[in-house]
């Protein structure tokens, strides 16, 4: 990029010019706006990332937690046993006498 100001001397004024721009800049605070806006918006990304990235592995572990207890539950039994009892007690009418009796006594407390 240099090389476009030929000479040496001319490449060394080229960076004091460039250098003294600078300097101006951050003295009238542009630069120094800047900096802190990027530096803003930057720390403000990256706390939405961990933030966001923080509720993805949460979830993903929560639901790997409950499918893992699930999966537990099953292997032992206790969910087969669970639905086999209602399935049983279904089958002899203990929840159909249960839900009539239900009515009947929610029927009986209406005037």
């Amino acid at each position: 990029m240099l090389q476009h100001f030929g000479s040496v001397e001319g490449q060394v004024h080229a960076l004091k010019e460039a250098s003294s721009m600078s300097d101006r800049l951050w003295d009238r605070g542009a630069l120094k706006e800047i900096s802190s806006m990027s530096d803003r918006l930057r720390h403000r990304g990256a706390l939405k990332e961990a933030s966001s990235m923080s509720d993805r592995l949460w979830d993903r572990y929560a639901l790997e937690e409950i499918s893992s207890m699930s999966d537990r539950l099953w292997d032992r039994g206790a969910l087969q046993e669970i639905s086999s009892m209602s399935d049983r007690l279904w089958d002899r009418g203990a929840l159909q006498e249960i839900s009539s009796m239900s009515d009947q006594l929610r029927d009986s407390d209406t005037p």
